[in-house]
């Protein structure tokens, strides 16, 4: 997990592409998870709509992907951030 002022991160490298993201999105997911006190029905249709998945390095035997989420999407959630 990574955080900065405006984001929140999840990085995942894979040889294949898919496999980073999904790695990726299953962290953010369990990440979510313990923080959000919702149904994991609901909090995978909430990630579907606020998460942002970026291929950011390919120049590498691995793969790299991450998560994105902007923390000001989760405000209604009363989450504790840098």
């Amino acid at each position: 997990m990574l955080e900065n002022e405006k984001y929140l991160y999840t990085i995942a490298s894979e040889e294949d592409i898919y496999q980073a993201c999904k790695i990726a999105s299953k962290n953010m997911f369990s990440f979510l998870k313990q923080k959000i006190k919702i149904d994991e029905t609901e909090l995978l249709m909430l990630m579907g709509l606020i998460c942002d998945i970026e291929i950011y390095q390919v120049v590498d035997p691995k793969l790299t992907a991450r998560i994105k989420i902007r923390k000001d999407n989760l405000k209604n959630f009363n989450l504790n951030f840098l």
